[in-house]
């Protein structure tokens, strides 16, 4: 019988790694909550700087491009995190898998902590920073507050 040339068609991936995390639920819930307080700080940022005619100056559309950037970053491979440890989904296709792969040498406990700090610390940090930072921004955000 002739060998035959065969090939394997592969579509996804198991997820391994997450299975030793104590609490993974709560660890998913924290990362759930970081992931909708960047998005949440980030839009609020876009729609600041969209809505108000005064901050249409180069330095506020390049702080209107990094909420861009960090809310594509930190949906990137939060979402498949919080499906892991929350929803108990352990597979991962493979478009999305080749996105978050990462060489580093690392104990696994390292390489999830570096990953999810990574991912979801600037995302979060940004927002405040650049934002709370600027004069125009913070006096429109009082001033929202303040009516309310």
């Amino acid at each position: 019988m002739p060998l035959q040339n065969a090939s394997i068609k592969v579509t996804e991936f198991i997820i391994g790694g997450f299975d030793k995390t104590e609490k993974p639920f709560v660890v998913g819930v924290v990362i759930l909550i970081t992931y909708v307080l960047a998005i949440l700080a980030n839009m609020m940022n876009i729609l600041f700087i969209i809505y108000d005619k005064r901050l249409h100056k180069p330095m506020y559309l390049l702080i209107c491009n990094l909420a861009v950037v960090d809310i594509l970053y930190t949906s990137s491979a939060s979402p498949t995190m919080i499906g892991v440890l929350v929803a108990g989904v352990k597979t991962i296709s493979y478009v999305p898998c080749f996105i978050e792969m990462m060489g580093v040498v690392l104990t696994l406990e390292a390489r999830h902590g570096l990953m999810i700090g990574a991912i979801l610390g600037p995302s979060l940090v940004n927002p405040f920073v650049y934002c709370l930072r600027t004069k125009e921004i913070r006096c429109k955000i009082f001033r929202i507050f303040k009516n309310s």
